[in-house]
């Protein structure tokens, strides 16, 4: 991890490959960007994914021969949810989670903007029969364990966390309901990245309800299942050509929110677009009071990670 750079995570490990865009967050996808310069070009069309997906088993067990503890970003090159829903890669998303289980070293960030797709694989009894095969098959070859012996897979692994990307608050409403239907025990996270639109509540629907029992909330409301929760929340501009601009407000608000909630909290930066910098050096949010609200356009990696004047680094799967 770089957190200076609002890098959060080590390594990528891209074991399924291609997408298709279905909201307004992949207008300028970043990871289509640079398939289409690598050898997953045919998997991209007019500078989208055009819907294939490749599975690679020739870099399945890569986590296995990392010694060291990373943070591994899963399948980001593509949706893994959208590899369940368009192409039933059901047998080869359970392999994936059987390194996972296997290779437990290492902290798995997950991401979907299909989540029921995903919940639905989860909970299917074959999904984890399969991912147990695969966990015996490594045991049986001697693969690489960091020392540890385990005689059977831990369901849900404790170093995998599943989230969710949401660009603003109908897709949060529409997605994260979705994603806690995998169930009690797993670690949930959202990424708002990149943020188009403000989010004005991380706990419930814009109707009131609760996303995990769906109650209509009222102030003395406790959810009932505990077990359900989420552990973190990354939230960042768009960068790159075209990129659309986050207002401040909506970073503070989430920021304020998981204050609030006791969730840890990671600002990646302002993306292409940030606030105003005055003669002085500082920014509009960096002091109080400003009056001047403008964004400025920045060039690459000159916008900073400062929110009113500080950066937030809190994440729930440690720290450099």
């Amino acid at each position: 991890m770089n957190l200076s750079t609002g890098k959060y995570w080590d390594v990528p490990w891209t074991p399924i490959v291609g997408c298709s865009p279905c909201s307004e967050g992949c207008e300028h996808c970043r990871a289509a960007a640079m398939a289409r310069r690598q050898e997953y070009f045919y998997l991209v069309t007019n500078g989208a994914w055009n819907g294939q997906v490749r599975f690679r088993p020739e870099v399945l067990e890569a986590p296995l021969h990392w010694r060291a503890p990373k943070v591994v970003a899963t399948c980001w090159m593509g949706d893994i949810g959208y590899a369940l829903q368009a192409h039933a890669m059901v047998h080869e998303v359970a392999r994936i989670f059987g390194v996972i289980a296997y290779a437990c070293q290492h902290t798995y960030l997950v991401l979907t903007k299909r989540p029921a797709a995903l919940a639905a694989a989860i909970n299917a009894a074959r999904f984890r029969e399969v991912a147990e095969i695969q966990h015996e098959e490594f045991q049986e070859r001697r693969m690489p364990l960091n020392g540890q012996d385990l005689a059977k897979i831990p369901w849900p692994p404790k170093n995998v966390f599943l989230g969710i990307s949401a660009e603003n608050q109908e897709n949060l409403d529409k997605r994260l309901p979705e994603l806690f239907r995998c169930g009690p025990g797993w670690n949930y996270w959202v990424s708002f990245e990149p943020l188009l639109g403000p989010i004005y509540s991380l706990f419930e629907t814009d109707r009131g309800a609760c996303y995990v029992c769906g109650h209509q909330r009222v102030a003395s409301h406790v959810c009932g299942n505990s077990g359900i929760k989420l552990s973190n929340v990354v939230l960042g501009g768009e960068t790159g050509s075209g990129a659309r601009p986050m207002e401040a407000d909506w970073a503070r608000r989430v920021r304020d929110d998981c204050a609030a909630a006791g969730i840890p909290y990671f600002f990646k930066g302002w993306g292409q677009w940030a606030p105003h910098r005055h003669g002085d050096g500082h920014r509009c949010q960096d002091k109080s009071p400003c009056t001047k609200t403008d964004l400025e356009y920045c060039p690459r990696g000159m916008a900073d990670r400062l929110l009113d004047g500080q950066q937030h680094n809190d994440l729930a799967w440690g720290k450099p």
